[in-house]
């Protein structure tokens, strides 16, 4: 069954709550399941108290902020991992074709990592001003690191499981998968 097609719906019987689950099968026949025929594995509880949600949805934010750090990290190492700057001039532009014209031409040859380092040549009193922030003042790598952590911590496994091996030594890598094993694999009921 595809639990995408399940819904979940809070009856009664006799004054006494139970669930009820409704399937649509591909043809849009439904069938109707009472609750001790299904096995149910709820994720994070959801604000309804009847359905869960899954770890990525009740953490889309930190989801999101990793999506958004590999879009800025793709585009800022595609730039040459260069910041923009500002061309500036005494001169004075009448035609706004002749800025974009500019700012086209430019970017094509001063912008990508196949032009970077090259030297910037500029006519007719035109300046070159950068404006650059460094990795370490956008914190972009500790954003990164943090994303592994928090990624770890929605799973509820260890750092070490997903390559995340900044904390970890030779000596101590054979303990956090001792701790692994004894606290989330082996089923303490037994």
């Amino acid at each position: 069954l595809l639990c995408d097609n399940m819904q979940v719906k809070l009856t009664s019987t006799k004054n006494i709550p139970t669930l009820q689950y409704v399937y649509t099968t591909a043809t849009g026949e439904m069938k109707t399941f009472k609750n001790e025929n299904i096995l149910r594995i709820v994720g994070l509880p959801s604000s309804n108290g009847i359905l869960g949600v899954t770890p990525i949805t009740q953490n889309a934010q930190s989801v999101g902020l990793g999506i958004q750090t590999e879009t800025f990290g793709s585009k800022f190492f595609a730039n040459g991992a260069n910041g923009s700057g500002i061309l500036s001039t005494e001169s004075v532009f009448k035609d706004e074709s002749a800025i974009s014209r500019l700012a086209s031409q430019f970017g094509e040859k001063y912008t990508g990592l196949a032009n970077s380092k090259k030297p910037i040549i500029l006519e007719g009193g035109m300046k070159w001003q950068p404006i650059t922030i460094s990795n370490n003042d956008s914190q972009f790598l500790e954003t990164r690191q943090y994303q592994k952590s928090d990624i770890a911590s929605i799973f509820r496994v260890s750092p070490h499981l997903i390559n995340d091996l900044k904390n970890a030594t030779f000596s101590n890598i054979e303990h956090l998968g001792i701790e692994h094993v004894k606290y989330c694999l082996i089923d303490r009921k037994s």
